[in-house]
């Protein structure tokens, strides 16, 4: 075959229509609609007496929930347009304060959770993260943070209840009581932040 030659590929038809969205407002907003009543998330939560595996079917409403009451929380904790650190493994806290980060209350700073000690220090400081949101696995890493005071962070949410630490159903619970008293100030809060990437970060 002639290399010049052109190839025309026929465009296919997509199988389900797919729906724009400018940001993950109008995304959450969208999928608690559309699909209220649809698993989003089956989350394990422990086991049973017999030993078997228990699991939590949250639905996107329920996501959506979860995403505006610890969003209510984190205003409550002066964390509007902070920068906000998360490390811990793959769960569903995970990704709703990630969610509820990039929602429009902050700027997101999510690290790998396989980072030693360093690393983690240094991309704090790098990054001026304000809040770090936790794992139990990461404890020790917390605690040494706490005691270098080398980085800005003035807050430490513990994903789980911890001892000595404000833990995320703490910061929940508050943003419950702020929306049932009328406060939609998250929900209702426009300014979505987007990911964009420069030409010379894609290059890195």
């Amino acid at each position: 075959m002639d290399n010049n030659t052109t190839v025309k590929i026929p465009a296919l038809k997509p199988i389900y229509p797919a729906k724009d969205h400018q940001s993950f407002r109008e995304l959450l907003r969208y999928v608690a609609k559309e699909y209220s009543t649809d698993d989003a998330f089956i989350a394990k939560t422990g086991k049973d007496e017999k030993g078997a595996s228990v699991y939590t079917h949250i639905t996107y409403k329920d996501f959506e929930t979860d995403v505006n009451a610890f969003g209510a929380g984190m205003i409550k904790q002066g964390m509007m347009s902070k920068r906000i650190a998360i490390l811990g493994i793959n769960s569903y806290q995970w990704y709703m304060t990630y969610f509820a980060t990039m929602r429009g209350l902050g700027i997101s700073v999510p690290l790998d959770k396989g980072l030693p000690y360093e690393e983690v220090e240094y991309s704090l400081i790098k990054s001026k993260a304000d809040c770090l949101i936790f794992g139990k696995e990461q404890l020790n890493i917390v605690k040494r943070l706490q005691e270098s005071g080398k980085t800005s962070i003035s807050l430490y949410i513990a994903m789980d209840a911890v001892d000595g630490f404000t833990s995320l159903n703490d910061v929940m619970e508050d943003g419950r009581r702020a929306i049932r008293s009328g406060d939609d100030s998250f929900a209702s809060w426009r300014f979505c932040h987007s990911i964009t990437l420069s030409d010379q970060q894609r290059r890195l």
